[in-house]
Protein backbone atom coordinates (compact mmCIF):
# COMPACT_ATOMS: atom_id res chain seq x y z
CA UNK A 1 0.00 0.00 0.00
CA UNK A 2 1.53 3.26 -1.15
CA UNK A 3 5.20 2.16 -0.70
CA UNK A 4 7.87 3.93 -2.76
CA UNK A 5 10.99 2.09 -3.75
CA UNK A 6 14.43 3.33 -2.74
CA UNK A 7 15.39 3.52 -6.39
CA UNK A 8 12.56 5.91 -7.10
CA UNK A 9 13.48 8.11 -4.15
CA UNK A 10 17.10 8.21 -5.31
CA UNK A 11 16.18 9.05 -8.90
CA UNK A 12 13.95 11.97 -7.94
CA UNK A 13 16.53 13.39 -5.54
CA UNK A 14 18.93 14.23 -8.35
CA UNK A 15 17.82 17.84 -8.63
CA UNK A 16 16.44 19.87 -5.76
CA UNK A 17 13.37 21.79 -6.98
CA UNK A 18 13.57 25.57 -6.68
CA UNK A 19 10.35 25.66 -4.63
CA UNK A 20 11.80 23.59 -1.77
CA UNK A 21 12.54 26.62 0.36
CA UNK A 22 10.10 28.34 2.70
CA UNK A 23 9.11 31.06 0.23
CA UNK A 24 8.58 28.56 -2.58
CA UNK A 25 6.44 26.28 -0.44
CA UNK A 26 4.29 29.21 0.71
CA UNK A 27 3.84 30.29 -2.91
CA UNK A 28 2.65 26.79 -3.81
CA UNK A 29 0.22 26.78 -0.89
CA UNK A 30 -1.16 30.13 -2.03
CA UNK A 31 -1.53 28.85 -5.60
CA UNK A 32 -3.34 25.73 -4.43
CA UNK A 33 -5.71 27.77 -2.24
CA UNK A 34 -6.40 30.15 -5.13
CA UNK A 35 -7.32 27.22 -7.38
CA UNK A 36 -9.62 25.88 -4.64
CA UNK A 37 -11.43 29.22 -4.29
CA UNK A 38 -11.81 29.72 -8.04
CA UNK A 39 -13.18 26.19 -8.48
CA UNK A 40 -15.59 26.26 -5.51
CA UNK A 41 -19.28 27.07 -6.21
CA UNK A 42 -19.49 30.81 -6.76
CA UNK A 43 -16.10 30.77 -8.49
CA UNK A 44 -15.74 30.77 -12.23
CA UNK A 45 -13.31 27.92 -12.99
CA UNK A 46 -14.72 24.62 -11.64
CA UNK A 47 -12.39 22.39 -13.67
CA UNK A 48 -9.45 23.81 -11.71
CA UNK A 49 -10.68 21.53 -8.95
CA UNK A 50 -9.05 18.58 -10.70
CA UNK A 51 -5.56 20.11 -10.33
CA UNK A 52 -6.11 22.31 -7.26
CA UNK A 53 -4.29 19.93 -4.90
CA UNK A 54 -1.19 19.58 -7.11
CA UNK A 55 0.65 22.69 -5.79
CA UNK A 56 -0.04 21.62 -2.21
CA UNK A 57 1.29 18.13 -2.97
CA UNK A 58 4.51 19.69 -4.28
CA UNK A 59 4.77 21.97 -1.25
CA UNK A 60 4.55 19.01 1.14
CA UNK A 61 7.29 16.97 -0.55
CA UNK A 62 10.06 16.05 1.89
CA UNK A 63 8.64 18.14 4.72
CA UNK A 64 8.74 17.27 8.44
CA UNK A 65 5.43 16.45 10.18
CA UNK A 66 5.34 19.65 12.22
CA UNK A 67 5.95 21.89 9.24
CA UNK A 68 3.51 19.82 7.20
CA UNK A 69 0.83 20.42 9.84
CA UNK A 70 1.42 24.17 9.72
CA UNK A 71 1.68 24.42 5.94
CA UNK A 72 -1.39 22.32 5.11
CA UNK A 73 -3.31 23.96 7.94
CA UNK A 74 -2.52 27.34 6.40
CA UNK A 75 -3.83 26.04 3.09
CA UNK A 76 -7.09 24.91 4.69
CA UNK A 77 -7.49 28.21 6.51
CA UNK A 78 -6.96 30.19 3.30
CA UNK A 79 -9.50 28.02 1.45
CA UNK A 80 -12.22 28.52 4.03
CA UNK A 81 -11.57 32.21 4.47
CA UNK A 82 -11.72 32.60 0.70
CA UNK A 83 -15.00 30.71 0.25
CA UNK A 84 -17.04 31.47 3.40
CA UNK A 85 -16.29 35.13 4.13
CA UNK A 86 -20.03 35.80 3.93
CA UNK A 87 -20.74 34.01 7.23
CA UNK A 88 -19.95 36.75 9.84
CA UNK A 89 -22.23 39.47 8.39
CA UNK A 90 -25.10 36.97 8.23
CA UNK A 91 -24.49 35.77 11.80
CA UNK A 92 -24.52 39.36 13.03
CA UNK A 93 -27.83 39.99 11.24
CA UNK A 94 -29.41 36.80 12.56
CA UNK A 95 -28.24 37.00 16.15
CA UNK A 96 -27.56 40.65 16.92
CA UNK A 97 -23.93 39.82 17.67
CA UNK A 98 -21.31 42.46 17.00
CA UNK A 99 -18.00 42.39 15.14
CA UNK A 100 -16.14 41.73 18.38
CA UNK A 101 -17.75 38.29 18.76
CA UNK A 102 -18.84 37.32 15.24
CA UNK A 103 -15.42 37.52 13.62
CA UNK A 104 -13.51 35.61 16.35
CA UNK A 105 -16.20 32.92 16.24
CA UNK A 106 -15.82 32.78 12.48
CA UNK A 107 -12.04 32.41 12.72
CA UNK A 108 -12.55 29.48 15.09
CA UNK A 109 -14.93 27.95 12.56
CA UNK A 110 -12.34 28.32 9.78
CA UNK A 111 -9.60 26.88 12.00
CA UNK A 112 -11.77 23.85 12.76
CA UNK A 113 -12.57 23.43 9.07
CA UNK A 114 -8.84 23.60 8.28
CA UNK A 115 -7.95 20.92 10.86
CA UNK A 116 -8.35 17.91 8.47
CA UNK A 117 -5.86 19.52 6.07
CA UNK A 118 -3.43 20.24 8.89
CA UNK A 119 -3.59 16.64 10.11
CA UNK A 120 -3.02 15.49 6.57
CA UNK A 121 0.10 17.66 6.35
CA UNK A 122 1.45 15.94 9.46
CA UNK A 123 0.57 12.51 8.02
CA UNK A 124 2.36 13.47 4.80
CA UNK A 125 5.48 14.30 6.79
CA UNK A 126 5.35 10.88 8.43
CA UNK A 127 4.56 8.91 5.29
CA UNK A 128 6.86 10.80 2.90
CA UNK A 129 4.71 9.86 -0.06
CA UNK A 130 6.59 10.02 -3.34
CA UNK A 131 5.80 10.02 -7.06
CA UNK A 132 4.51 6.49 -7.63
CA UNK A 133 0.82 5.93 -8.47
CA UNK A 134 0.52 3.88 -5.27
CA UNK A 135 1.87 6.81 -3.24
CA UNK A 136 -0.53 9.20 -4.95
CA UNK A 137 -3.43 6.90 -4.11
CA UNK A 138 -2.28 6.62 -0.49
CA UNK A 139 -2.05 10.41 -0.10
CA UNK A 140 -5.41 11.00 -1.83
CA UNK A 141 -7.12 8.40 0.36
CA UNK A 142 -5.66 9.87 3.56
CA UNK A 143 -6.76 13.40 2.70
CA UNK A 144 -10.26 12.22 1.77
CA UNK A 145 -10.61 10.16 4.95
CA UNK A 146 -9.48 13.02 7.21
CA UNK A 147 -11.85 15.52 5.58
CA UNK A 148 -14.75 13.23 6.45
CA UNK A 149 -13.42 12.05 9.81
CA UNK A 150 -13.95 15.45 11.48
CA UNK A 151 -17.59 16.64 11.48
CA UNK A 152 -18.04 20.04 9.87
CA UNK A 153 -20.82 22.62 10.32
CA UNK A 154 -20.57 23.33 6.58
CA UNK A 155 -19.80 19.97 4.95
CA UNK A 156 -18.41 21.36 1.72
CA UNK A 157 -15.23 20.31 -0.05
CA UNK A 158 -13.52 20.41 -3.42
CA UNK A 159 -15.82 17.77 -4.91
CA UNK A 160 -18.78 20.15 -4.70
CA UNK A 161 -17.05 22.44 -7.20
CA UNK A 162 -18.20 20.04 -9.93
CA UNK A 163 -21.94 20.42 -9.36
CA UNK A 164 -22.55 21.76 -12.89
CA UNK A 165 -20.23 19.21 -14.53
CA UNK A 166 -22.98 16.60 -14.72
CA UNK A 167 -20.93 13.96 -16.53
CA UNK A 168 -18.12 14.14 -13.94
CA UNK A 169 -20.26 13.67 -10.82
CA UNK A 170 -22.10 10.47 -11.70
CA UNK A 171 -19.82 8.16 -9.69
CA UNK A 172 -21.32 9.77 -6.59
CA UNK A 173 -24.12 7.21 -6.90
CA UNK A 174 -21.51 4.49 -6.22
CA UNK A 175 -19.85 5.86 -3.12
CA UNK A 176 -21.20 9.30 -2.33
CA UNK A 177 -19.31 12.57 -2.51
CA UNK A 178 -16.22 11.02 -0.82
CA UNK A 179 -15.62 8.85 -3.90
CA UNK A 180 -15.63 11.90 -6.18
CA UNK A 181 -13.34 13.74 -3.76
CA UNK A 182 -10.95 10.76 -3.79
CA UNK A 183 -10.82 10.89 -7.60
CA UNK A 184 -10.14 14.63 -7.59
CA UNK A 185 -7.45 14.37 -4.90
CA UNK A 186 -5.84 11.52 -6.84
CA UNK A 187 -5.90 13.64 -10.00
CA UNK A 188 -4.13 16.48 -8.18
CA UNK A 189 -1.48 14.19 -6.73
CA UNK A 190 -0.72 12.49 -10.04
CA UNK A 191 -0.29 15.92 -11.68
CA UNK A 192 2.14 16.81 -8.90
CA UNK A 193 4.05 13.57 -9.46
CA UNK A 194 4.38 14.29 -13.18
CA UNK A 195 5.60 17.84 -12.52
CA UNK A 196 8.02 16.73 -9.81
CA UNK A 197 9.57 14.02 -12.00
CA UNK A 198 9.82 16.42 -14.96
CA UNK A 199 11.73 18.94 -12.83
CA UNK A 200 13.93 16.57 -10.85
CA UNK A 201 14.67 13.90 -13.44
CA UNK A 202 14.01 15.77 -16.69
CA UNK A 203 11.71 13.06 -17.98
CA UNK A 204 8.06 12.15 -18.16
CA UNK A 205 6.71 10.06 -15.31
CA UNK A 206 4.78 7.66 -17.52
CA UNK A 207 3.08 5.58 -14.76
CA UNK A 208 1.80 8.70 -12.98
CA UNK A 209 0.62 10.30 -16.23
CA UNK A 210 -1.10 7.08 -17.26
CA UNK A 211 -2.77 6.78 -13.84
CA UNK A 212 -4.05 10.34 -14.00
CA UNK A 213 -5.47 9.88 -17.49
CA UNK A 214 -7.05 6.58 -16.46
CA UNK A 215 -8.81 8.24 -13.52
CA UNK A 216 -10.29 10.98 -15.71
CA UNK A 217 -11.35 8.52 -18.41
CA UNK A 218 -12.99 6.25 -15.84
CA UNK A 219 -14.88 9.14 -14.23
CA UNK A 220 -16.05 10.56 -17.57
CA UNK A 221 -16.82 7.12 -19.05
CA UNK A 222 -18.97 6.07 -16.12
CA UNK A 223 -20.67 9.45 -16.19
CA UNK A 224 -21.55 9.15 -19.88
CA UNK A 225 -22.91 5.63 -19.39
CA UNK A 226 -24.93 6.53 -16.30
CA UNK A 227 -26.50 9.66 -17.79
CA UNK A 228 -27.69 7.67 -20.80
CA UNK A 229 -29.22 5.05 -18.50
CA UNK A 230 -31.03 7.59 -16.34
CA UNK A 231 -32.34 9.72 -19.18
CA UNK A 232 -33.74 6.61 -20.83
CA UNK A 233 -35.54 5.80 -17.57
CA UNK A 234 -36.79 9.38 -17.28
CA UNK A 235 -38.30 9.29 -20.77
CA UNK A 236 -40.94 6.78 -19.73
CA UNK A 237 -41.31 7.75 -16.08
CA UNK A 238 -44.37 9.21 -14.34
CA UNK A 239 -44.27 12.99 -13.93
CA UNK A 240 -45.42 15.48 -11.35
CA UNK A 241 -45.94 19.21 -11.80
CA UNK A 242 -44.44 21.06 -8.83
CA UNK A 243 -45.25 24.74 -8.39
CA UNK A 244 -42.62 26.82 -6.57
CA UNK A 245 -43.36 30.19 -5.00
CA UNK A 246 -40.40 32.51 -4.40
CA UNK A 247 -41.86 35.45 -2.43
CA UNK A 248 -38.62 37.35 -1.71
CA UNK A 249 -39.88 38.49 1.70
CA UNK A 250 -37.40 40.99 3.23
CA UNK A 251 -35.56 40.35 6.46
CA UNK A 252 -37.01 43.49 8.06
CA UNK A 253 -40.44 41.81 7.85
CA UNK A 254 -39.32 39.38 10.54
CA UNK A 255 -41.74 40.86 13.07
CA UNK A 256 -44.79 40.98 10.79
CA UNK A 257 -47.72 38.92 11.96
CA UNK A 258 -49.25 38.05 8.59
CA UNK A 259 -46.34 35.86 7.46
CA UNK A 260 -46.22 37.64 4.11
CA UNK A 261 -49.48 35.96 3.16
CA UNK A 262 -50.65 38.56 0.60
CA UNK A 263 -47.56 37.92 -1.52
CA UNK A 264 -47.88 34.15 -1.15
CA UNK A 265 -51.53 34.43 -2.13
CA UNK A 266 -50.85 36.49 -5.27
CA UNK A 267 -48.01 34.30 -6.53
CA UNK A 268 -49.93 31.09 -5.83
CA UNK A 269 -52.92 32.34 -7.80
CA UNK A 270 -50.62 33.21 -10.70
CA UNK A 271 -49.34 29.65 -10.71
CA UNK A 272 -52.86 28.27 -10.95
CA UNK A 273 -53.53 30.34 -14.05
CA UNK A 274 -50.52 28.95 -15.91
CA UNK A 275 -50.08 25.73 -17.82
CA UNK A 276 -49.33 23.15 -16.65
CA UNK A 277 -51.31 23.53 -13.48
CA UNK A 278 -49.28 22.25 -10.50
CA UNK A 279 -50.07 19.04 -8.65
CA UNK A 280 -48.60 20.62 -5.51
CA UNK A 281 -47.50 24.15 -4.60
CA UNK A 282 -44.37 24.57 -2.46
CA UNK A 283 -43.82 27.62 -0.26
CA UNK A 284 -40.28 28.19 1.05
CA UNK A 285 -39.00 28.91 4.51
CA UNK A 286 -39.29 32.66 5.20
CA UNK A 287 -38.00 35.16 7.82
CA UNK A 288 -41.53 36.11 8.91
CA UNK A 289 -43.30 34.23 11.74
CA UNK A 290 -45.48 31.97 9.59
CA UNK A 291 -46.94 29.01 11.47
CA UNK A 292 -49.63 26.82 9.96
CA UNK A 293 -50.08 24.69 13.12
CA UNK A 294 -50.24 27.57 15.62
CA UNK A 295 -51.67 30.57 13.75
CA UNK A 296 -55.38 30.63 12.84
CA UNK A 297 -54.94 33.39 10.23
CA UNK A 298 -52.24 31.40 8.46
CA UNK A 299 -54.42 28.29 8.43
CA UNK A 300 -57.39 30.25 7.13
CA UNK A 301 -55.46 31.74 4.20
CA UNK A 302 -53.97 28.40 3.14
CA UNK A 303 -57.40 26.83 3.50
CA UNK A 304 -58.96 29.43 1.21
CA UNK A 305 -56.43 28.68 -1.52
CA UNK A 306 -56.88 24.95 -1.05
CA UNK A 307 -60.65 25.16 -1.26
CA UNK A 308 -60.55 27.32 -4.37
CA UNK A 309 -58.00 25.36 -6.37
CA UNK A 310 -58.09 21.88 -4.77
CA UNK A 311 -54.29 21.69 -4.98
CA UNK A 312 -52.14 20.54 -2.04
CA UNK A 313 -49.86 23.15 -0.50
CA UNK A 314 -46.50 22.30 1.06
CA UNK A 315 -45.72 25.11 3.51
CA UNK A 316 -42.71 25.67 5.75
CA UNK A 317 -43.64 26.72 9.26
CA UNK A 318 -41.38 28.47 11.73
CA UNK A 319 -42.41 29.46 15.21
CA UNK A 320 -44.18 26.17 15.94
CA UNK A 321 -44.45 26.00 19.71
CA UNK A 322 -42.37 23.17 21.15
CA UNK A 323 -43.70 23.32 24.69
CA UNK A 324 -40.16 23.64 26.02
CA UNK A 325 -37.93 26.40 27.34
CA UNK A 326 -34.46 27.31 26.07
CA UNK A 327 -32.44 30.02 27.78
CA UNK A 328 -35.42 31.02 29.89
CA UNK A 329 -37.74 31.60 26.90
CA UNK A 330 -40.18 29.46 24.86
CA UNK A 331 -38.64 27.20 22.27
CA UNK A 332 -39.94 26.46 18.78
CA UNK A 333 -39.75 23.90 16.02
CA UNK A 334 -39.14 24.56 12.38
CA UNK A 335 -41.43 22.39 10.33
CA UNK A 336 -43.17 21.63 7.08
CA UNK A 337 -46.75 20.64 6.39
CA UNK A 338 -48.44 19.20 3.35
CA UNK A 339 -51.99 20.55 3.50
CA UNK A 340 -54.59 18.67 1.47
CA UNK A 341 -58.38 18.42 1.48
CA UNK A 342 -58.14 15.13 3.36
CA UNK A 343 -55.80 16.31 6.11
CA UNK A 344 -52.37 17.60 7.07
CA UNK A 345 -49.07 15.72 7.00
CA UNK A 346 -46.33 17.23 9.13
CA UNK A 347 -42.56 17.11 9.58
CA UNK A 348 -40.29 18.75 12.19
CA UNK A 349 -36.82 19.87 11.15
CA UNK A 350 -34.11 17.56 12.50
CA UNK A 351 -30.85 19.38 11.65
CA UNK A 352 -30.68 23.00 12.85
CA UNK A 353 -28.47 25.78 11.52
CA UNK A 354 -25.90 26.88 14.15
CA UNK A 355 -26.49 30.52 15.19
CA UNK A 356 -29.27 30.85 12.64
CA UNK A 357 -31.69 28.61 14.57
CA UNK A 358 -29.98 27.88 17.85
CA UNK A 359 -27.02 29.07 19.89
CA UNK A 360 -24.32 26.38 20.10
CA UNK A 361 -23.23 25.43 23.64
CA UNK A 362 -25.85 27.68 25.24
CA UNK A 363 -26.88 24.93 27.63
CA UNK A 364 -23.33 24.86 29.00
CA UNK A 365 -22.54 28.58 28.71
CA UNK A 366 -25.79 30.55 29.11
CA UNK A 367 -23.81 33.82 29.12
CA UNK A 368 -23.40 33.38 25.34
CA UNK A 369 -26.93 34.74 25.02
CA UNK A 370 -25.60 38.18 25.99
CA UNK A 371 -23.22 38.09 23.02
CA UNK A 372 -25.85 36.83 20.53
CA UNK A 373 -29.12 38.20 21.98
CA UNK A 374 -31.36 37.59 18.95
CA UNK A 375 -30.35 33.99 18.26
CA UNK A 376 -33.46 31.88 17.80
CA UNK A 377 -34.46 29.14 20.23
CA UNK A 378 -35.34 26.26 17.95
CA UNK A 379 -35.22 22.62 18.98
CA UNK A 380 -34.86 19.65 16.65
CA UNK A 381 -37.41 17.01 15.73
CA UNK A 382 -36.39 13.37 15.65
CA UNK A 383 -38.51 11.65 13.01
CA UNK A 384 -38.03 11.44 9.24
CA UNK A 385 -40.76 12.88 7.08
CA UNK A 386 -42.58 11.62 4.01
CA UNK A 387 -45.44 13.44 2.27
CA UNK A 388 -47.84 11.54 0.01
CA UNK A 389 -48.45 14.21 -2.61
CA UNK A 390 -50.36 12.11 -5.15
CA UNK A 391 -50.48 8.55 -6.38
CA UNK A 392 -46.91 7.47 -7.10
CA UNK A 393 -45.33 10.66 -5.71
CA UNK A 394 -43.91 10.70 -2.18
CA UNK A 395 -41.95 13.80 -1.23
CA UNK A 396 -39.04 13.81 1.23
CA UNK A 397 -39.11 17.21 2.99
CA UNK A 398 -35.74 18.71 3.91
CA UNK A 399 -35.73 22.24 5.24
CA UNK A 400 -32.94 24.57 4.11
CA UNK A 401 -29.69 23.47 5.83
CA UNK A 402 -30.87 19.84 6.04
CA UNK A 403 -30.31 19.28 2.32
CA UNK A 404 -26.55 19.23 2.94
CA UNK A 405 -26.74 15.92 4.81
CA UNK A 406 -27.30 12.65 2.90
CA UNK A 407 -28.26 10.69 6.02
CA UNK A 408 -31.45 12.75 6.40
CA UNK A 409 -32.47 12.08 2.80
CA UNK A 410 -31.59 8.40 3.22
CA UNK A 411 -34.24 8.06 5.94
CA UNK A 412 -36.90 9.35 3.58
CA UNK A 413 -35.69 7.07 0.80
CA UNK A 414 -36.00 4.11 3.16
CA UNK A 415 -39.67 5.04 3.65
CA UNK A 416 -40.28 5.02 -0.10
CA UNK A 417 -39.71 8.66 -1.02
CA UNK A 418 -39.06 9.42 -4.70
CA UNK A 419 -38.89 13.25 -4.74
CA UNK A 420 -36.74 15.57 -2.61
CA UNK A 421 -38.21 18.98 -1.76
CA UNK A 422 -36.02 21.57 -0.08
CA UNK A 423 -37.66 24.67 1.42
CA UNK A 424 -35.00 27.27 2.18
CA UNK A 425 -34.30 30.91 2.92
CA UNK A 426 -30.92 32.32 1.86
CA UNK A 427 -31.91 35.99 2.02
CA UNK A 428 -29.82 36.45 5.18
CA UNK A 429 -26.67 36.11 3.09
CA UNK A 430 -27.50 38.81 0.56
CA UNK A 431 -25.55 39.19 -2.68
CA UNK A 432 -22.89 36.61 -1.85
CA UNK A 433 -21.98 33.14 -3.21
CA UNK A 434 -23.88 31.43 -0.37
CA UNK A 435 -27.13 30.70 -2.29
CA UNK A 436 -25.07 29.14 -5.08
CA UNK A 437 -23.08 27.07 -2.56
CA UNK A 438 -26.29 25.95 -0.85
CA UNK A 439 -27.75 24.79 -4.17
CA UNK A 440 -24.49 23.09 -5.18
CA UNK A 441 -24.17 21.07 -1.99
CA UNK A 442 -27.86 20.12 -2.12
CA UNK A 443 -27.71 18.99 -5.75
CA UNK A 444 -25.55 15.99 -4.86
CA UNK A 445 -28.49 14.38 -3.04
CA UNK A 446 -30.11 13.86 -6.45
CA UNK A 447 -27.09 11.94 -7.75
CA UNK A 448 -26.57 9.92 -4.58
CA UNK A 449 -30.16 8.66 -4.47
CA UNK A 450 -31.18 9.09 -8.14
CA UNK A 451 -34.11 11.27 -7.15
CA UNK A 452 -35.23 14.63 -8.54
CA UNK A 453 -34.83 17.65 -6.28
CA UNK A 454 -37.05 20.73 -6.19
CA UNK A 455 -35.47 23.69 -4.42
CA UNK A 456 -37.86 26.41 -3.22
CA UNK A 457 -36.08 29.45 -1.75
CA UNK A 458 -37.48 32.68 -0.35
CA UNK A 459 -35.14 34.89 -2.38
CA UNK A 460 -33.58 32.34 -4.74
CA UNK A 461 -32.00 30.29 -6.01
CA UNK A 462 -35.20 28.30 -6.71
CA UNK A 463 -34.69 25.50 -9.21
CA UNK A 464 -35.27 21.86 -10.11
CA UNK A 465 -32.65 19.13 -10.56
CA UNK A 466 -33.40 15.85 -12.32
CA UNK A 467 -32.32 12.38 -11.21
CA UNK A 468 -29.05 12.65 -13.15
CA UNK A 469 -28.06 15.73 -11.13
CA UNK A 470 -28.62 18.02 -14.12
CA UNK A 471 -29.62 21.61 -13.41
CA UNK A 472 -31.06 22.89 -16.69
CA UNK A 473 -29.88 26.35 -17.68
CA UNK A 474 -32.59 28.98 -17.70
CA UNK A 475 -34.81 27.14 -15.22
CA UNK A 476 -33.65 28.99 -12.12
CA UNK A 477 -35.92 31.74 -10.79
CA UNK A 478 -34.01 35.05 -10.69
CA UNK A 479 -32.64 35.94 -7.29
CA UNK A 480 -34.14 38.73 -5.18
CA UNK A 481 -37.30 38.73 -7.27
CA UNK A 482 -40.83 37.73 -6.31
CA UNK A 483 -41.67 35.00 -8.82
CA UNK A 484 -43.32 31.63 -9.29
CA UNK A 485 -42.84 28.72 -11.66
CA UNK A 486 -44.13 25.22 -12.26
CA UNK A 487 -41.53 22.50 -12.87
CA UNK A 488 -42.39 19.28 -14.67
CA UNK A 489 -40.44 16.60 -12.82
CA UNK A 490 -39.90 12.99 -13.91
CA UNK A 491 -39.95 10.30 -11.23
CA UNK A 492 -37.89 7.44 -12.70
CA UNK A 493 -37.23 4.17 -10.93
CA UNK A 494 -33.44 4.05 -11.00
CA UNK A 495 -31.31 2.02 -8.62
CA UNK A 496 -28.59 3.72 -6.62
CA UNK A 497 -25.79 1.65 -5.09
CA UNK A 498 -25.11 4.46 -2.63
CA UNK A 499 -28.64 4.17 -1.25
CA UNK A 500 -27.80 0.56 -0.36
CA UNK A 501 -24.17 0.74 0.78
CA UNK A 502 -24.18 4.20 2.35
CA UNK A 503 -20.86 5.08 3.96
CA UNK A 504 -19.17 1.73 3.32
CA UNK A 505 -17.00 3.15 0.50
CA UNK A 506 -15.87 5.95 2.81
CA UNK A 507 -15.03 3.39 5.49
CA UNK A 508 -13.01 1.42 2.92
CA UNK A 509 -11.11 4.57 1.94
CA UNK A 510 -10.33 5.27 5.59
CA UNK A 511 -9.14 1.70 6.25
CA UNK A 512 -6.97 1.76 3.13
CA UNK A 513 -5.44 5.11 4.13
CA UNK A 514 -4.76 4.11 7.72
CA UNK A 515 -3.42 0.68 6.75
CA UNK A 516 -1.14 2.13 4.10
CA UNK A 517 0.31 4.71 6.49
CA UNK A 518 0.86 2.13 9.24
CA UNK A 519 2.56 -0.26 6.83
CA UNK A 520 4.89 2.48 5.61
CA UNK A 521 5.88 3.40 9.15
CA UNK A 522 6.47 -0.24 10.15
CA UNK A 523 8.62 -0.92 7.10
CA UNK A 524 10.59 2.27 7.59
CA UNK A 525 11.29 1.40 11.20
CA UNK A 526 12.34 -2.10 10.14
CA UNK A 527 14.71 -0.68 7.54
CA UNK A 528 16.20 1.74 10.09
CA UNK A 529 16.93 -1.03 12.59
CA UNK A 530 18.27 -3.51 10.01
Amino acid sequence: MAISSAAENNSTAAIRPAWHDSAGRLALVALSALCFVLAFPGGSLPLLGWVAMAPLALALRGIAPGRGFALAGLFGLACWLGTTWWIPPAVMTMTGGGDAVAWPAYLLFCAWSALPYALFGAAHGLARWGDSPADSLGAAAMLTALIYAIPQPLPGNLAHSQYLQTELIQLVDLGGVPLLLLAMNLSGWTVAAVVHRAVTARRLHVPAAAAGIAVLLAVAGYGHYRIDTIRTAMAGAPIIHVGVVQPNLPIHWRQLTDGGLPRFDTLSRQLMEKHPRPDVVVWPEVPTPFSYPDDAANRHQVGRLLNRFDTPFMVASGWVRAGRMVGGAPAYYGGSELVTRTGVQGYLKQRLLPFGEYLPLEQHFPQLRRLFPNALRYVAGNRPGLFRVKAGAKAIPVICYEALFPDLVARGVALGGNLIVNQGDDLWFGHTPEPRIHLALSLFRSVEFRLPLVFASNSGISAAVDASGHLAQGTELPQFTAAARTYTVALPRVSSPFATVGDLPLAAIAVFAAGGLLLRLVRRRGAATA
